[in-house]
């Protein structure tokens, strides 16, 4: 299982956007004009949240590749 700890990162880009939908709804109800300048001002943010968490995935995966290649050629040596 995955500790809470490490998977925060993956989830705060979606709480983010819930957040961000959520008073953009809310002030859409109250007001129809006001919801759209926070909505287009916070949604760059949460496409860069998004894809940096994305990227530190992919850093995470190539690194643990890198180091099953090591294991994997240091398993075969040791049989030689």
């Amino acid at each position: 299982m995955i500790p809470s700890a490490k998977a925060f990162p993956c989830w705060l880009p979606m709480g983010f956007c819930a957040a961000l939908s959520l008073i953009a709804l809310v002030t859409h109800v109250v007001s129809s004009d006001a919801w759209v300048t926070p909505f287009l001002a916070f949604l760059p943010m949460a496409f860069f949240m998004s894809g940096e968490s994305d990227r530190q995935l992919q850093l995470r995966i190539s690194v643990l590749e890198k180091r099953l290649e090591e294991l994997e050629g240091a398993k075969s040596a040791a049989a030689m």
